[in-house]
């Protein structure tokens, strides 16, 4: 094909003309030949990668948001955290960003790995758990306390708060937090079902993907504690 000069560079990307080629040393690029979750988790591994970061498509209608097929995949085969950013997304400061739990033990390490993370904004974890249960029946509240005991004990950082929301589907509770709850980002853990439990449930990590408005960090279930 002939070669017609180069294209013009869109005005957002203005910054980055005047930099020189030393400030983007930290800027690499990848083409490789491949289906796309091999190829990601073959350099996360090789390169010892923290988090695989993805852009969302959006459709004709300003939501919900087109969850595609790779990203599907990648949240289900991926080896690292996945953090998942809506068209349109500004970037600002985090402030402050949500984990969702089920207020299981092996949640513990998925908050450290956010508290890694949150310590260079100095920003809030909210831990955020969502049931049809009122909060003040004795059984779960002796569960939270359980929970959030754990939490004080084997995490040190003094920004991590707690609320419980009454919804009856988890994510309509989600969805209500990411519009109304002030936060910048939702964290959930991925935990692959089976595909009959798929086929007529489908995934809330999913769910939560074709509705917030919000980055999404996801965890794969199962993964070992990441620091950021």
């Amino acid at each position: 094909l002939p070669i017609s000069g180069p294209s013009p560079v869109d005005p957002k990307f203005d910054c980055f003309a005047n930099q020189d080629e030393s400030a983007l040393d930290f800027v690499d690029c990848r083409c490789e030949v491949g289906a796309l979750t091999d190829v990601v988790n073959d350099i996360v591994n090789t390169e010892k990668v923290n988090m695989v970061v993805m852009g969302m498509s959006q459709g004709k209608n300003p939501k919900p948001y087109r969850l595609g097929s790779h990203s599907q995949d990648m949240i289900d085969e991926a080896v690292c955290p996945v953090l998942l950013i809506p068209a349109g997304t500004s970037f600002h400061k985090l402030k402050k960003i949500a984990f969702a739990t089920d207020l299981n033990a092996s949640d513990i390490h998925v908050i450290h790995s956010l508290v890694s993370l949150v310590r260079y904004f100095n920003a809030e974890i909210l831990l955020v758990h969502v049931t049809e249960e009122d909060a003040a029946q004795k059984a779960y509240q002796h569960r939270v306390d359980e929970f959030l005991n754990d939490v004080t004990c084997k995490i040190n950082y003094p920004h991590i708060y707690y609320r419980h929301i009454t919804a009856s589907k988890i994510e309509e509770g989600l969805n209500w937090l990411s519009t109304h709850g002030m936060i910048d980002m939702l964290a959930m853990v991925h935990r692959n079902s089976s595909s009959y439990q798929n086929l007529f449930h489908g995934s809330h990590t999913v769910k939560m993907v074709n509705h917030t408005d919000v980055p999404l960090l996801v965890f794969p279930s199962n993964h070992p504690q990441v620091v950021f």
